[in-house]
């Protein structure tokens, strides 16, 4: 009789084992099905197919265009939930908040578009170290107008040589001014 009973106490463990993972699928199940259902294209939330992006993109320098900084950086900032470490998307935000008089709130943006990108963004040194001077980091700001400096000297710039010269002293000037702010 004793083993009667160890016998379907092993068939209810059997079968509540089985339930649980009946149980645990439909629990997974019902959990990621509102995140696809509510989503364009079937993508997950928050993500966009390659031309919706570059649709949102176009959209949001239209806006920069225009004057309508505001809508730009919304529009960039979901672009970024897509893809936070796209190079494009970090300088292009960043310059709008620059340009909005939000420079401080640059800076992050600033610093992941020069450490994604493929290419050298020089003026992003620039605007990023302007940023750091405006935000009282003074170290920070010199060794950005530092890094801007060299790579003028080392790849030049577009302007003429007359302006490049004064270019490169005003931004020789702010290191200056970032030794008396220490």
């Amino acid at each position: 009789m004793f083993s009667v009973n160890r016998d379907i106490f092993i068939l209810l463990l059997l079968q509540r084992n089985y339930f649980m993972k009946i149980l645990h699928l439909l629990i997974s199940f019902l959990l990621i099905l509102p995140i696809y259902s509510f989503s364009q294209d079937g993508n997950a939330y928050g993500s966009f197919s390659g031309k919706e992006a570059k649709k949102i993109l176009k959209k949001a320098r239209k806006d920069v265009d225009y004057g309508n900084l505001k809508e730009a950086t919304d529009k960039y900032s979901q672009l970024l939930k897509t893809d936070s470490n796209n190079s494009v998307y970090n300088y292009e935000l960043a310059l709008t908040l620059y340009n909005n008089y939000e420079q401080i709130k640059s800076i992050p943006y600033f610093e992941r578009a020069i450490k994604n990108s493929k290419d050298t963004i020089g003026e992003a040194f620039y605007f990023l170290a302007t940023a750091w001077h405006l935000a009282g980091k003074f170290n920070l700001a010199q060794n950005n107008y530092k890094v801007y400096i060299a790579l003028i000297a080392k790849y030049g710039t577009n302007l003429w040589p007359e302006e490049e010269g004064e270019l490169r002293n005003e931004v020789l000037r702010k290191v200056e001014m970032c030794d008396n702010g220490k």
